[in-house]
């Protein structure tokens, strides 16, 4: 298994705040964290920013088997944008237009990462900045017992096929 690790001490990182100055190298091994990316279908529907509208479109969902995987609400003037991503996408659209929300579809990418997204998400945020990528969504799920937790992203001035590119690269 491919994998990175900073030359620097875990802690030293966090102490200096910084990725800056690439001292990452390469090394293979089987218990280092490393990430898998695949491109994945985020809906957003715009939902009224008051109480029990979140509940109302979780239990649609809930009751029409579809899970939700990750999700990310962001609320401004009365209305709260919500960005997830579930096992059944096409069933989720069906749902929700039933119900009348207004739906969009747009790919982006999930990183699963090992235990250290705070790490991730930083080389990640980095490698973006470098090559001048805007990370217009970001949002993390916990891990289930057994697994790794995942990172949603998209960005508003590259396409998902090449960022997903960019951080495969990363390996």
């Amino acid at each position: 298994m491919l994998a990175f690790h900073r030359q620097a001490s875990y802690l030293e990182s966090i102490q200096n705040a910084t990725l800056e100055g690439s001292g990452w190298y390469c090394y293979h091994s089987p218990m280092a964290h490393t990430f898998d990316i695949t491109i994945v279908k985020q809906i957003s529907v715009d939902l009224t920013n008051e109480p029990g509208t979140l509940a109302v479109f979780a239990e649609s969902l809930a009751r029409r088997g579809v899970a939700i995987h990750g999700i990310s609400v962001e609320s401004g003037q009365g209305v709260s944008r919500v960005h997830f991503v579930v096992d059944h996408t096409e069933h989720a659209i069906e749902v929700l237009t039933e119900i009348g929300e207004n739906v969009s579809v747009k790919e982006i990418l999930a990183v699963t990462v090992s235990e250290r997204q705070g790490n991730e998400i930083a080389r990640i945020a980095r490698k973006l900045a470098d090559e001048q990528i805007n990370i217009d969504v970001i949002y993390l799920t916990s891990a289930e017992k057994g697994s790794h937790p995942t990172i949603y992203l998209s960005a508003s001035n590259a396409g998902v096929h090449s960022v997903k590119a960019l951080l495969a690269a990363m390996h």
